[in-house]
């Protein structure tokens, strides 16, 4: 497929199921903004790939080509529908359909979102492969998926792990991309992570439009310092960090479902208890859909989302406070919808709930939900001293300033936030009231996180500063409130420029452990060396000197050859390996080459024990890992009688490991 016509499936899969179901459901009170109702629709659109491929396979059916067409295809179809309907309307009343938009912030909404995407697109122009270690899983549970068609158990051809139980709502969305586009695995999921990296700021339009009390501008504003101004999310392809990703789309939509359960409605709109049972009932589905997606997604952005819940229900009992008892309250039946709502997640993810137990995730959890000594906590504590490594020390002095003047002047915008912000560091942090649970939601997903909280406020503080000074011009100054507004326009246009050229450049070449040459010796791999062969590839020990990682495009290599390697994808960590696999072994393996300090006998006596038959080196010659050098240096092979070349392109070589010498001493 010419990649001309991404966008449009783009659009096809991400945008029309979720814009027609919404076109199904009740029309709220205070009416939908098609800017608003677009970044719903994408959200909800994500949601729905993961439930149909869990329910596909709990019901026991192939998840496959009318998963990836039948949602988008019915999406055209009830959306045509729609529009007739509504034509159909008009002429009978006899009037003209009225724009749900505002011109000018929709144009400017439009440009802002082609800069952003003509941005990512270009930071990745030249990748060859996703980067990164969080990529090898990611690429490889996509692939599984496309030959299963829809979930699965068994890792085999590519490693030997026995349960699925990691992440899969972002996998599903990537599949049925891949599906799509006819794009393999790993482009999918690098082209397709730039894809959803547009989408994480896109969502964030209807949540800050709904807490501005419905300004567009502010909404675009958003969009512009998420993603242009920040770091973050742009930077998440430097990790292959899609799982939070895919769940920071989600994530925006769900809280402006919280706000319109609890929140303030929008100056002028008529009460909701006047269409309650309806509308409710509609939000309730679709705050269910999205939970449930959000679980699917990522199981701690999960709680980030639940940390969400609570605290606009707070604020919206602060706010019903004197209309509490004796009668019910608006406060008690929203609460009360938003149960169900839970209620409704809860059985809409319930299988795969029950299929986390066949795994180690559960055994994982309990055991970073442990009691935390004073050390632990300190160190998670720590993790917002590198907030500065992420994010310029102005952005974050303008996000706590915009927060605090929020609070001060639209309590309706600074009050759930700074509730939200509380209550996560809480949740992350529970040591510090005496609770367990340190690290069971990592201060790093915070800190990388931060933008969903701070740029709505700064786009709304941006705004409110603008707005001061134009009221306090006279109104004979229409000078001077014009140069006020060609200065907003320029400094606009300025930092979209700088923006631009910063995301554009956002990614850094050392987290690429894949090149060219990579690949071109992995064909000759896939062709000539024999299938059961056994590769040693440059590794190292991570996470408290307890997990083998890869170093370089080895740890690729089940991917683009379907041969063996002694380091498995990280989720060998918590998914249940099989019998033969030994991790204790796994870790001595690469504490025993370094520690040989390359001595032959010692050499020959490890790889002859894990059963290594061929020895690969990257490209980047295993470089990236602690303290920034190989596993085994090609000096100690190339004099060693032991060790054959067989390929080499540029520096990435392969070795043949002479196993007749395994008895000599």
């Amino acid at each position: 497929m010419s990649a001309l016509l991404y966008p449009l499936v783009a659009v096809f899969l991400f945008v029309l199921p979720g814009y027609a179901l919404l076109g199904f459901l009740p029309r709220p009170t205070d009416e939908w903004h098609l800017p608003e109702r677009v970044g719903i629709a994408i959200a909800l659109s994500m949601a729905l790939y993961p439930l149909l491929y869990l329910w596909a396979w709990w019901m026991g059916l192939e998840a496959g080509l009318w998963v990836v067409w039948g949602p988008g295809a019915l999406g055209a179809a009830a959306l045509i529908g729609q529009m007739v309907l509504g034509l159909r309307r008009a002429r009978r009343a006899n009037t003209q359909p009225a724009p749900d938009f505002d011109l000018w912030p929709a144009v400017a909404l439009i440009a802002l979102v082609a800069v952003i995407g003509f941005t990512r697109w270009w930071a990745v122009r030249e990748m060859v492969a996703p980067a990164w270690g969080d990529s090898v899983h990611h690429a490889l549970i996509v692939q599984l998926m496309l030959e299963h068609g829809g979930l699965f158990q068994s890792w085999l051809p590519y490693a030997p792990l026995e349960t699925f139980t990691y992440h899969a709502g972002l996998h599903a969305n990537i599949t049925v991309w891949a599906a799509a586009t006819g794009l393999p695995a790993d482009r999918a999921l690098l082209w397709g992570g730039q894809l959803f990296n547009v989408f994480a700021v896109v969502v964030l339009y209807p949540l800050a439009w709904r807490l501005s009390g419905r300004n567009a501008w502010v909404g675009v504003l958003a969009v512009g310092v998420a993603g242009l101004v920040s770091t973050m999310p742009g930077f998440y392809t430097n990790w292959g960090r899609y799982t939070q990703l895919g769940a920071q789309i989600l994530l925006p939509a769900l809280v402006w479902c919280f706000d319109r359960l609890w929140g303030q409605r929008p100056a002028g709109a008529p009460s909701p208890v006047a269409r309650e049972g309806a509308e409710r009932r509609a939000l309730a589905l679709v705050t269910a859909l999205l939970a449930a997606g959000l679980v699917l997604t990522h199981y701690r952005v999960a709680m980030v989302g639940g940390a969400a819940g609570v605290a606009w229900a707070l604020w919206g009992l602060w706010r019903a406070r004197r209309s509490l008892p004796p009668e019910p309250s608006e406060w008690t039946r929203a609460t009360l919808w938003a149960g169900l709502a839970a209620l409704g997640a809860g059985i809409l993810a319930g299988p795969w709930v029950l299929r986390l137990g066949q795994g180690h995730l559960t055994t994982v959890a309990g055991s970073i939900s442990a009691p935390a000594d004073s050390q632990t906590a300190a160190d998670e504590l720590v993790m917002w001293g590198v907030a500065l490594d992420y994010y310029p020390l102005w952005l974050v002095i303008l996000g706590g300033v915009s927060l605090l003047v929020a609070v001060w002047r639209a309590p309706r915008l600074g009050v759930p936030l700074v509730l939200w912000a509380g209550l996560t560091f809480l949740v992350s942090n529970p040591a510090l009231v005496g609770l367990r649970g340190s690290g069971l939601v990592s201060n790093f997903l915070l800190v990388i996180g931060v933008y969903v909280v701070f740029a709505v406020p700064i786009g709304w503080f941006v705004w409110w500063v603008f707005d001061q000074l134009m009221r306090r011009t006279s109104p004979l100054g229409g000078l001077r409130r014009n140069l006020a507004g060609a200065a907003l326009a320029v400094g606009l246009g300025l930092g979209a420029y700088w923006g631009a050229h910063q995301q554009a450049t956002i990614i850094n070449p050392v987290h690429a452990l894949v090149a060219p040459e990579d690949l071109a010796v992995m064909a000759w791999i896939a062709a000539e060396v024999p299938a059961d062969a056994q590769f040693l590839a440059n590794s190292f020990l991570a996470f408290s000197d307890m997990a083998v990682v890869g170093s370089d495009a080895g740890w690729w290599l089940p991917f683009y050859t379907q041969r063996a390697v002694n380091v498995l994808p990280i989720t060998y960590t918590m998914e249940t390996v099989a019998p033969q696999v030994d991790k204790e072994a796994m870790r001595q393996l690469v504490l025993g080459i370094r520690a040989s300090g390359g001595d032959s006998a010692q050499l020959r006596g490890l790889l002859c024990a894990a059963g290594i038959t061929h020895v690969y080196q990257g490209q980047r010659q295993g470089t990236y890992a602690p303290p920034n050098e190989t596993l085994f240096p090609e000096a100690w092979l190339l004099d060693n009688r032991d060790f054959t070349l067989l390929h080499r392109q540029g520096f990435a070589v392969v070795w043949a490991f002479d196993r007749t010498r395994c008895g000599v001493g």
